[in-house]
């Protein structure tokens, strides 16, 4: 039998002339073929000209803008090729161009339904916008059309980001690259506490706290940020002389967003340094860094591991001892949380375990620690945000000198209501219950609080 080539199919109507079964309905059925195999031969063109082009060439090399230049031109060729328009949308979307990004994607969604690459690369976009409502649903619709794909990984990465960001301060999506953020508030005990020690905790205090940042790296895997806050606070009805308090501090922090063994990660690492006045005498400064890793195991759920490790170093402001200058304390911690979401990431509900170890010149003060938490974080109606803390803690002072055993088991529960106003200002009430049971030591100690503040984001 002769091999059947395109150029034989195309002649083929010669053959058919001369059968007795040649009809109309032949005829039409050999018109079907014969156009979709031109219109596969013609995508097959398109495509090798896309991957031999100048265009694809400089996308690989992140050289968008002449990308784009060069996808523009393919585009006035091949205007029906769907790989040269979502090209086209990539480089908008890495050169800032949202709005011109989005109408293409748009366009190609109407086109084909389901195509995973569009709803992804318009979920990131929606999501640099801060427009979190509508990433979530190109996100999920990732995960729905494929479930297994590395695109699903991404938008799950983004999804738990999301989650995140709602029961923060910040408003869910990418961050500004400039952003200022000022609250003032207060803080009032409930209960004066009953302690071991001579000195009673203030019974107002005020506070006034200012953060600015500025992102310095920003793309679809790395996030670098850079900022300073400043914290002041006055109390009133103490009766030591400690009534100001200010502390100002600058960090830095990384983030990668990658894929490890087919799950998505989320890397973080950070460096802080931090230093504190009473009454504008110095009284301590420090620095610590931060590493962390958040992974998905498996859908909805989200396992954060971190470390801190940090050095404190303390000033006799007070006077009591002038031969003592300075003392150094270092704070080493290790923690895990892990966390399910639920109705539609609208619920998150978690529990962490964290490890302490405190040395300190101060042998008193010396520690190991070990905790347990439970925490919940629920995105209710209207905007409102509640979170709850309950965490269970065990001290081990194994360097205590004195009479006694300074072991100690405590417990804090804590609750805060906020709610976003408008997109630049928010409210936050909270409560707060703390109390400590020493071994060999009497009384034990209890606080509660409650306190307000109003924040405003520029």
């Amino acid at each position: 039998m002769k091999k059947l080539t395109i150029r034989s199919i195309i002649r083929l109507p010669d053959r058919i002339k001369t059968h007795s079964f040649y009809t109309p309905c032949t005829l039409c059925l050999y018109a079907l073929f014969l156009s979709l195999i031109l219109s596969h031969t013609a995508a097959l063109a398109d495509d090798f000209v896309l991957v031999n082009s100048k265009a694809a060439q400089a996308f690989i090399s992140k050289d968008y803008q002449l990308a784009l230049d060069e996808f523009d031109q393919l585009g006035n060729k091949y205007p029906d090729n769907l790989d040269i328009k979502r090209y086209q949308a990539i480089c908008r979307e890495r050169l800032g161009q949202h709005q011109q990004a989005i109408e293409i994607l748009q366009e190609l969604i109407l086109i084909s339904p389901n195509s995973v690459s569009s709803h992804y690369h318009l979920g990131t976009i929606y999501y640099t916008q801060q427009q979190s409502d509508l990433a979530t649903q190109h996100f999920e619709q990732v995960i729905l059309l494929a479930k297994d794909s590395k695109y699903a990984e991404l938008a799950e990465t983004y999804l738990n980001v999301i989650a995140k960001q709602r029961f923060s301060n910040l408003i869910p999506g990418a961050p500004k690259k400039w952003s200022t953020y000022v609250f003032a508030g207060f803080t009032e005990d409930i209960d004066s506490p009953d302690s071991f020690a001579a000195n009673e905790t203030a019974d107002t205090r005020y506070n006034v706290y200012l953060y600015s940042s500025y992102y310095f790296l920003r793309n679809h895997r790395w996030t670098g940020l850079v900022g300073a806050s400043v914290y002041q606070s006055n109390q009133s009805g103490s009766p030591s002389a400690q009534d100001d308090l200010m502390r100002w501090s600058i960090n830095s922090n990384f983030q990668l967003q990658s894929i490890i063994a087919g799950k998505p990660v989320t890397y973080s690492i950070g460096l802080r340094y931090q230093e504190t006045e009473f009454d504008h005498r110095p009284y301590s400064d420090g620095l610590a860094g931060h590493f962390g890793s958040r992974i998905g195991f498996v859908e909805n759920t989200s396992t954060y591991f971190y470390l801190t490790v940090g050095q404190d170093s303390f000033r006799d402001f007070l006077g009591f001892n002038p031969n003592f200058n300075l003392s150094r304390q270092k704070r080493n911690t290790i923690g895990v949380d892990h966390s399910y979401f639920f109705n539609q990431r609208n619920i998150e509900l978690g529990a962490g375990i964290v490890i302490s170890d405190i040395d300190s010149d101060s042998v008193n003060l010396s520690r190991e620690s070990n905790g347990i938490r439970l925490f919940g974080y629920f995105f209710l109606p209207r905007d409102f945000r509640l979170r709850i803390l309950t965490l269970w803690q065990d001290d081990d002072y194994h360097e205590f000198a004195g009479p006694g055993n300074r072991d100690a088991k405590s417990v804090g529960y804590s609750a805060s209501l906020s709610r976003q106003f408008t997109k630049h200002i928010s409210a936050t009430i909270a409560y707060r219950l703390d109390q400590t049971d020493f071994s060999d030591i009497d009384p034990d100690s209890r606080r509660s609080t409650w306190g307000m503040n109003i924040a405003y984001v520029f």
